[in-house]
């Protein structure tokens, strides 16, 4: 009987910490799809932008540019040499 009694004990146990983890990763889901959301609803132009920002920073080139985000070769030249006058380090024109 006593040891009937501690296995039920154990099963629900198990069985709480079971439901726990299940609401946790819920939760999580939930978030994710939240997020997700978002990211579909955002403007295409920003993401590719941000995405080619993050190239330059990283030391693409005007070509990378072009190729991998699709954006036109003016607007390529002006990300490049709008990066290569803010970077750190070299100092800002004063006029």
């Amino acid at each position: 009987m006593i040891a009937l009694r501690r296995e039920i004990q154990a099963m629900s146990g198990s069985t709480i910490g079971m439901g726990k983890r299940i609401v946790g990763i819920e939760t999580k889901l939930e978030a994710a799809i939240e997020k997700q959301l978002e990211f579909a609803q955002r403007d295409p132009d920003e993401v590719v932008y941000s995405q080619a920002a993050r190239l330059v920073e990283m030391g693409a080139n005007v070509d990378d540019l072009v190729h991998s985000c699709g954006i036109g070769r003016p607007e390529a030249e002006l990300m490049t040499l709008m990066h290569r006058e803010l970077s750190p380090g070299k100092s800002l024109k004063k006029y």
